[in-house]
């Protein structure tokens, strides 16, 4: 069938210059009603697309403007170079507004911004499909907008320099839409720049925000990209592209693939909870979900690899690389796996948001008094209790993802801490939750910091525990951060395989997976001193 939008597009490939009258389109050429010719078809487009002449795009009508915003791409492309090293790291920090002021670029209020604006918006750049279409192409795309020709080789380095060094002070930062293809067009230029195959989950974590009108084309759409479409015997079968499995099967088959491939549950961390959470099996990874939300798993490139087309968790080691074992002979909906068992959750604060914690909300206080109660008998010293929770409601990050949170000085804990109470005290609604005397002899024990709002690192880190529960455990009184649907009575578990500890909820002899969690003092293979001295025995949980 000839949409009116591909009518359009036929229409202006007529007046394109081109080495062949030959042109695939998949619209035409795969018939989307027979399930099995889609799945040929999804086998051969590798061998399509990567011995065609070249890809062809067709991005719309023209806009208004476009010539000037030619020239806009060209200019920011030339920035690309000079602050942009090869491997993708920034040669400078981010430009300021002022600075970028002065880079010579349009004003705010000039059209060619909503021209860019309008361009970006449209839906092929978060399209699946587009990432193999343009990532196997032996030549570089041809992006057409009407009857004018947009350089692919410019496009992309400017969207990623825009993206890397100065979208927050742009133009472009008051039209939300143009985000998601900002960031489709850096991972193009990371696909050309390391080239193929990739590690699968890699690309499944960085494709989670494309979209698909199928989903499980979520996940077929990108295995011919993979380490595993590149292997001797090819894609294994429960890898291969079948429309007759359900989404859920699909799903569970790449989740079950990756672990058991790579001894790793570093695809665990992309669970993340959403409204239809319950549609699927709680361990299979939901692919079309956009929701976003800072993990607690920090991912960096390989560095083992030279060629750096694999994600690994650089901060995290709370099975203390012990690869992942996974159970057999088990019903395809049981995930099998085998760790400790660490203590019930005891306490479950409410969930917390970026909002509360910014405005030193009195419940940042009543969760801090209370936790301190708790962990007076883990811990000896008021400056031990606090580093516990510090760390903890900030996840152990920082700004720069380099420097952790743990290392910091308390002083910018008490601070923030000291703001809350003076909030309180001010705030006559809230007197009943604040003791003074106490406050001022058990809970801010040490004398008034110097730290500034501006630079206060633990004000500046607290995204960690956004949409979040703090957590207390019940028999080894443990402090974590866990996801906003565990509740109290959830089990907190060491698996092997795991960079962080997980949560899991009791499902008559099986558990439900909740999600992964930040617990203080599991964090680098502590539970696996106690499985060596005893404290700990090894276990099998089947997740459903």
């Amino acid at each position: 069938m000839i949409t009116p939008h591909l009518e359009e597009a036929i229409g202006s490939l007529r007046l394109l210059e081109r080495k062949t009258e030959w042109i695939w389109i998949d619209q035409i050429c795969i018939n989307q009603d027979d399930k099995t010719e889609r799945a040929i078809q999804v086998d051969m487009m590798k061998r399509i697309y990567s011995t065609s002449m070249g890809t062809i795009i067709w991005l719309g009508p023209s806009v208004t403007g476009i010539d000037r915003l030619l020239t806009l791409v060209d200019l920011m492309s030339s920035f690309h170079k000079e602050d942009i090293n090869p491997t993708g790291t920034r040669k400078r920090s981010r430009y300021t507004k002022e600075e970028f002021l002065t880079l010579g670029l349009p004003e705010a209020q000039d059209s060619v911004w909503s021209a860019f604006g309008e361009i970006l918006s449209r839906p092929w750049f978060i399209r699946s499909w587009v990432i193999q279409e343009t990532a196997l192409s032996k030549v570089p795309a041809r992006m057409i907008c009407g009857n004018d020709t947009i350089s692919w080789e410019k496009l992309v380095p400017a969207a990623s320099w825009l993206l890397s060094m100065c979208f927050h002070v742009s133009p472009l930062s008051l039209i939300p839409a143009t985000l998601p293809a900002l960031r489709s067009l850096k991972l193009f230029l990371e696909l050309e720049q390391l080239g193929l195959p990739w590690d699968l989950t890699t690309l499944l974590n960085k494709a989670m925000r494309f979209k698909a009108s199928d989903p499980r084309d979520r996940v077929y759409a990108l295995l011919a990209l993979t380490d595993e479409a590149n292997a001797a015997g090819g894609l294994p079968p429960r890898l291969q592209a079948d429309y007759d499995k359900p989404t859920d099967q699909v799903f569970r088959d790449a989740t079950r693939h990756i672990i058991t491939s790579t001894g790793s549950l570093a695809i665990l961390s992309l669970i993340r909870y959403v409204p239809n959470w319950n549609q699927y099996s709680s361990w299979a990874v939901d692919f079309t979900s956009t929701t976003g939300w800072d993990r607690i798993s920090y991912f960096d490139w390989d560095q083992q690899d030279h060629k750096r087309r694999r994600l690994v968790e650089t901060l995290n080691r709370s099975s203390g690389g012990r690869p992942a074992v996974v159970v057999d002979h088990l019903p395809g909906h049981v995930l099998g796996l085998e760790g400790l068992e660490i203590d019930t959750v005891n306490t479950a604060f409410e969930v917390m948001s970026k909002s509360e914690l910014a405005s030193h909300d009195p419940q940042v206080w009543a969760t801090w008094t209370k936790s301190y109660d708790h962990l007076e008998s883990r811990y000896q010293t008021a400056e031990a209790i606090a580093h516990a929770f510090m760390v903890t409601l900030t996840g152990d990050w920082s700004l720069n993802n380099r420097e952790r949170m743990s290392d910091q000085p308390l002083s910018h804990f008490w601070e923030h801490m000291r703001r809350v109470y003076h909030r309180l005290r001010r705030d006559s609604g809230f007197g009943h939750v604040v003791d003074a005397e106490q406050a001022s002899t058990k809970y801010l024990m040490l004398p008034k910091s110097s730290s500034n709002d501006q630079f206060n690192v633990f004000s500046l880190h607290l995204d960690a525990a956004h949409e979040r529960r703090l957590f207390l455990t019940r028999d080894l009184s443990y402090i974590g951060l866990g996801p906003k649907t565990m509740e109290e009575g959830d089990i907190i578990c060491v698996l092997f395989g795991g960079a962080t500890p997980f949560v899991l909820r009791r499902s008559g002899e099986c558990y439900r997976f909740i999600g992964e969690c930040y617990v203080y003092d599991l964090m680098n293979g502590e539970a696996m001193d106690g499985l060596a001295s005893g404290k700990f025995c090894a276990t099998a949980f089947h997740l459903v």
